[in-house]
């Protein structure tokens, strides 16, 4: 009887979906599934030498990094760093030297951060159509992009011909929103932002409504108010093995 509460016990751990919530030794290494691209703004935290952009990379399969619109001279330094690895880059412009930083940057992605919130970039829908022209002559092979909440839609700021959209809000379920979206504007819509550390449900909940979407690209939202570089690489396993059980990722 003993022998068989204890094989019961562990065919439980096993399967459960705690196992998510292990540490670093997971020791996984994460690749990409072709048709899904998963990008990250990592913060400094994970992203202060060419090694860190390396492991994003080659061990947890992120095909994409976000090049915020300030901390210009960082920025510069990593951006060869990006070419080497092969990624996609996703290029915020939504600051006043949005011409330079177009000029100097090669990103497949220009991005215009939340013009709609408080406390966002505050570009108008005529900033946000400046920049798409200029992005069709200099880098006629990119793509604009913005990001905001549904006030977006409400305020008949979006759609704008020629931009994509990326959900920018992390509160409550997202998936309902991002149905509104898609039905909205249809494929200008293949690509969302996902906060990493949500934990496991919302990975899961949200992955699932992307492959019900039919989107392309998650970027996550990695970056996070404590300065602990451990705990931000559990959170991006933890997104990780969600990601292997929709689809979006495989491992080695």
């Amino acid at each position: 009887m003993k022998k068989i509460i204890c094989l019961f016990i562990i065919i439980i751990y096993s399967c459960s979906p705690d196992l998510c919530l292990k540490d670093v030794e997971l020791n996984y290494k994460y690749t990409p599934v072709e048709g899904k691209f998963i990008g990250i703004w990592p913060g400094d935290i994970l992203m202060n030498t060419f090694r860190d952009l390396q492991i994003l990379a080659d061990e947890f399969g992120m095909k994409g990094i976000y090049l915020s619109a300030y901390n210009s001279e960082y920025t510069k330094l990593i951006k060869g760093w990006v070419n080497t690895l092969n990624l996609y880059v996703l290029k915020d412009i939504s600051l006043d030297n949005w011409e330079k930083n177009i000029l100097e940057y090669d990103a497949q992605f220009y991005y215009v951060d939340e013009p709609d919130m408080a406390g966002g970039s505050g570009v108008t829908r005529e900033g946000v159509e400046q920049r798409r022209d200029f992005i069709k002559v200099i880098k006629p092979g990119s793509v604009m992009i913005i990001s905001g909440t549904l006030n977006l839609l409400r305020d008949n700021y979006i759609p704008i011909s020629g931009c994509g959209y990326m959900y920018s809000r992390y509160l409550e379920d997202q998936s309902e929103d991002w149905r509104v979206i898609k039905k909205k504007l249809g494929g200008g819509f293949e690509m969302s932002w996902i906060k990493l550390g949500d934990g496991c449900d919302e990975y899961d909940n949200l992955l699932s409504t992307a492959n019900e979407l039919g989107l392309k690209w998650i970027w996550l939202y990695g970056w996070q108010d404590n300065d602990v570089k451990s705990e931000t690489i559990k959170h991006l396993h933890q997104f990780c093995q969600a990601a292997i059980r929709h689809g979006w990722l495989k491992n080695l």
